[in-house]
């Protein structure tokens, strides 16, 4: 599981365990709550997770609930990555100019 797992990940839990916190302990939330470090380990997590997937959505973690952001970054550990791929049309020239307001001369 740990190698699903991207490096900022595994390096914020290597941290918890450094604290002496386990993220799937019944006292994690009480330890988010109380101990700055551990929120602050736990926020960079949800932060950044937030950036990748939502615009400017990081600056709600200031905003949680010690319980949601525990709740939070207990899904994002267990969870495995998902990616989003789109596929975009090739456009031609004439329609690029179109889309611009433009008009092109074939």
């Amino acid at each position: 599981r740990l190698l699903e797992l991207t490096k900022a990940w595994q390096a914020a839990l290597t941290e918890l365990h450094r604290l002496g916190v386990q993220p799937h302990s019944y006292d994690f939330v009480v330890q988010v709550a109380r101990r700055r470090r551990v929120r602050s380990v736990v926020a960079k997590v949800v932060a950044d997770w937030y950036a990748g997937t939502t615009g400017g959505g990081e600056a709600r973690v200031q905003r949680q609930a010690p319980e949601f952001l525990a709740q939070t970054f207990r899904g994002l550990i267990g969870a495995r990555p998902v990616y989003y791929l789109w596929k975009r049309e090739a456009q031609s020239s004439k329609t690029q100019g179109q889309d611009a307001g433009m008009e092109v001369a074939a």
